[in-house]
């Protein structure tokens, strides 16, 4: 691997294609750290840090899923490649566990959070759509 590659702090994917030519592709996440908490019974909103503003995400569960969004409060992480992967309306996936909290994005973010506070009993599988909005 080129040395200018190994210091960057990124993740670097090496292929090789039939040719005897390397080629890497990277992409660099960004994070940003902020807050996750239950809004309503289907609803739940965060707040994260992002380049010198703030990032609003709000996640509805749709309609088929029977479980209620149970009430708490985390400490999150947000992973993302640009500010452009956080605009407009997004499908998700959550996991909601008793102590960690993990989200996807149709795009690519993700969102890792440790519960502080709260009533999750018990795992709870949820999908959506995210609205991402700047403050």
């Amino acid at each position: 691997m080129p040395a200018v590659l190994q210091t960057l702090p990124c993740t670097v994917k090496r292929s090789q294609p039939s040719s005897s030519n390397l080629y890497y592709t990277m992409s660099a996440d960004s994070t940003a750290t902020g807050v996750l908490a239950t809004a309503s019974n289907k609803e739940i909103v965060g707040y994260f840090v992002v380049g010198n503003g703030m990032v609003q995400l709000k996640m509805t569960a749709s309609a088929t899923g029977t479980d209620a969004v149970p009430l708490f409060v985390a400490n999150a992480t947000l992973s993302y490649r640009s500010e452009n992967d956080l605009t407009e309306t997004r499908n998700f996936d959550v996991n909601l566990g008793t102590k960690d909290i993990t989200s996807k994005f149709d795009n690519g973010p993700s969102v890792k959070a440790e519960v502080m506070s709260g009533f999750i009993t018990k795992q709870i599988k949820l999908s959506g759509t995210a609205e991402w909005s700047k403050l």
